[in-house]
């Protein structure tokens, strides 16, 4: 019996059938990508905003201790930053209790500690892109301590100008000191960090002027220059040409006679600050420059902030 086949429609796509379908997949692809991306980086900025108040809360303890904050950083007698004072209410006492705080950081006694790499060092936005480490010496830190508007001055030993931040250099601040209000006061941002053995940023573990702090001169993500006293750039092995300078989002010339450092982070739209009674606010780019230097200050009676 010969049985007709007309009229049968074959099983599978046809070439126009398949072309799309892929078409229609990429557009979907192409519509939820963004809504991807912007999901994981919300759970990012939710753990740099966890970070800072295990931050916060380090600070309140070291506090509740010691009856002062740390200082920003340390010259005399011995070359320390803010970092140790807090591992130890931060669950890294082991890490304290191998540091000696009764000489320098840079001393090979305190060679490992220094380079021990914390996760509560780095913002996840910034961790594949930020270096980690100055050399493999010591580590970088997107997370640093407020120094308010202040422009340091050469040379880098006291006296300095007069500082009304909550953290200052070779001194130890008093709750009861910052009278504008803890929780008008910005303790910490952050800042991102260069694979460049010759640029400081970010290095909390150095006691130069703009490694372990962040002024108010500029407001956040700000497109000035900072001016550390060395940022790299150059043309030598290992160096950042200038031109490539403004991919890493952070701009920069070497300072001489002063000397400063913008927050910056790979937060789109601004940056994380941790305030003085604990609490984190993210802080947009385009905030008025005359509120981010209120903020910034602790003992200046300004009326405007970050409300």
């Amino acid at each position: 019996m010969l049985i007709s086949l007309r009229g049968v429609r074959r099983a599978g796509f046809t070439l126009v059938e398949l072309l799309v379908v892929i078409a229609i997949i990429g557009i979907l692809v192409g519509l939820l990508l963004p809504a991807i991306q912007a999901a994981r980086e919300a759970a990012r900025r939710t753990q740099c905003v966890n970070t800072f108040k295990q931050y916060g809360l380090a600070m309140q303890n070291h506090h509740d201790v010691f009856k002062k904050l740390p200082p920003r950083g340390m010259n005399q007698p011995f070359r320390h930053s803010f970092m140790p004072f807090l591992w130890a209410f931060m669950e890294e006492t082991n890490l304290r209790n191998s540091y000696n705080m009764k000489d320098h950081f840079h001393v090979a006694a305190n060679a490992t500690p220094i380079a021990t790499i914390l996760p509560i060092y780095y913002c996840p936005s910034a961790a594949n892109q930020d270096a980690k480490q100055y050399g493999s010496t010591r580590c970088k830190a997107n997370y640093v301590v407020n120094t308010g508007d202040l422009t340091n001055s050469a040379p880098l030993v006291p006296p300095l100008p007069p500082e009304t931040a909550p953290f200052k250099n070779n001194r130890q601040q008093k709750f009861a000191e910052i009278t504008d209000g803890l929780s008008k006061t910005m303790f910490m941002s952050e800042v991102l960090t260069l694979h460049d053995i010759n640029d400081h940023r970010g290095d909390v573990f150095n006691d130069d002027t703009a490694a372990c702090c962040f002024m108010t001169d500029f407001t956040p993500n700000t497109s000035s220059n900072d001016q550390p006293k060395y940022c790299g750039i150059g043309t030598a092995a290992g160096q950042i040409p200038a031109a490539s300078m403004t991919n890493f989002r952070m701009p920069c010339v070497t300072g001489t006679t002063r000397f400063y450092m913008s927050a910056r982070s790979r937060h789109p739209g601004g940056v994380n600050v941790l305030m003085g009674d604990g609490g984190v606010k993210f802080v947009a780019e385009v905030i008025d420059s005359a509120a981010w230097k209120a903020a910034g200050s602790s003992q200046g009676g300004e009326s405007l902030g970050l409300e």
